[in-house]
């Protein structure tokens, strides 16, 4: 019998990449985590995702900091490294011995391309998909991978709750780490197939689904 190759699929932020402790690295370095706290609240609230050059400008002119400085500090590639949660790269490693490694992440393109740099060569090309709404290119995505037993990884409960109404058959792990994940209230009629902490754990479920 032909065994169904597994392909899994990766949010970014708070799931393999430690957002919180990237933003107070980088504003503190730039001069006033308040301010940037506070552009960055409002970038989330208006946009739902990071906009780096937006960010730039506006505290360039509200702190009178160079733009470039600013962008320098956010992609600076020894901080994206060093947010990397711990286990991620050996639980990449692992993964790719057991089925094709992707990413599924919402947001500013050449930002979120910039943090996976460090671990390109562990994911399967085709397989990575940065967007700009999630949900809305989730169809299509899976769709093309009707062929594959899907794994997808997010810390976001209504992210894997669209995908399971996509595709029942997709193994749907919630990340529950960090502030935001613990704070997320149940949805009513839905269950992730697991709840992990730890992308170690990643490695055990794909064994054992597949």
């Amino acid at each position: 019998m032909q065994t169904i190759k597994p392909v899994i699929l990766l949010d970014l932020d708070n799931t393999l990449f430690d957002t919180p402790s990237y933003r107070k690295s980088v504003f503190t370095k730039i001069g006033n985590f308040s301010v940037c706290q506070e552009i960055y609240d409002e970038m989330m609230r208006g946009r739902g995702y990071f906009l780096p050059e937006a960010f730039a400008k506006i505290v360039s002119e509200r702190l009178g900091k160079r733009k470039e400085k600013i962008m320098d500090i956010l992609f600076d590639p020894k901080t994206f490294k060093d947010k990397l949660h711990k286990e991620v790269l050996g639980s990449l490693k692992k993964l790719t011995l057991i089925g094709e490694v992707g990413i599924l992440s919402q947001g500013d393109k050449k930002f979120q391309s910039a943090k996976i740099v460090h671990f390109q060569h562990l994911l399967n090309s085709s397989h990575v998909h940065i967007v700009t709404d999630k949900k809305l290119d989730m169809l299509s995505i899976f769709k093309n991978l009707s062929d594959y037993k899907v794994y997808f990884v997010d810390d976001i409960l209504p992210m894997l709750q669209a995908a399971k109404k996509i595709d029942p058959s997709i193994v749907t792990i919630w990340v529950k780490r960090g502030r935001y994940a613990q704070e997320q209230k149940e949805i009513p009629g839905f269950k992730p197939d697991v709840e992990i902490v730890d992308l170690k754990e990643v490695i055990r479920i794909v064994r054992l689904y597949s």
